[in-house]
């Protein structure tokens, strides 16, 4: 038998020995990280050993760690880079993150893959 457990639950706490950070993310600054393949961005420290994140993928978030030099076009897919933990272009040996919405200031605007 299966049962609803909660609705619309975007907003998860996961253990922190769970997360995957990248390169430059941090955990304590909103960063975005990965559970597993899934991609999301921190919200809160809820204990020393876990955190809430944020895997809403109707909401857009914004960032400044972006490759500028490496952007795709308005709508394309966006990636997590292994080595620097910044946004770009480019798929190979990178994490799938979301999709690119363009520049707001020295910030650009994503939004998380569904």
């Amino acid at each position: 038998m299966t049962s609803e457990y909660k609705l619309n639950s975007v907003i998860k706490t996961i253990q922190i020995s769970d997360i995957t950070v990248k390169g430059g993310q941090k955990l304590q600054e909103h960063g975005i990280v990965l559970v597993g393949e899934r991609a999301g961005v921190v919200q809160d420290a809820f204990r020393d050993e876990a955190v809430t994140v944020n895997f809403d993928t109707q909401r857009d978030f914004t960032t400044d760690m972006f490759d500028a030099g490496n952007l795709p076009n308005i709508g394309g897919k966006i990636y997590m880079g292994n080595a620097d933990g910044k946004l770009t272009k480019t798929e190979s040996g990178n994490a799938f993150v979301g999709y690119y919405w363009g520049k707001l200031g020295s910030r650009i605007i994503f939004s998380l893959k569904g």
